[in-house]
C-alpha cells in the first residue's frame, strides 16, 4: 500500500548511472525545485524498497515494470516515464 508523506506531491525515481536522471537533477538545481515543491527522491540502485515502490506505482498506472526505466515520476496518481514529461510536470507546478 502506498503511504504518502505530508507535503510530498511526487516521488521521483532514479539510479546511479542514468544520464536522463542527471539531466533532471540539473533542471531541479537550476530551477530550485527542491525549495519550491515537495517531492521524494528515490534511488532504486541504493534501496530495494524504492525499486519495489516504483514497481507498485507503475502497476497502478498499468505500466509493465520491464517496459520502462528511470527516470520515473509518480505524482498525484499519475506516472511519467520520460525526461520531457517529468520536466513539464514540474514546470506546470512552479509557473
Amino acid at each position: 500500500m502506498r503511504i504518502k508523506k505530508y507535503n510530498q506531491i511526487a516521488s521521483i525515481y532514479s539510479s546511479d548511472n542514468c544520464s536522463n536522471c542527471a539531466k533532471i537533477e540539473k533542471y531541479f538545481m537550476e530551477n530550485d525545485i527542491k525549495n519550491k515543491i515537495g517531492y521524494d527522491e528515490k534511488n532504486i540502485d541504493k534501496n530495494e524498497a524504492d525499486f519495489e515502490q516504483m514497481a507498485e506505482d507503475a502497476a497502478y498506472c498499468d505500466i509493465n515494470i520491464e517496459s520502462f526505466d528511470v527516470p520515473f515520476l509518480w505524482a498525484q496518481g499519475k506516472c511519467y516515464t520520460n525526461e520531457k514529461d517529468i520536466i513539464n510536470f514540474f514546470n506546470q507546478k512552479i509557473n
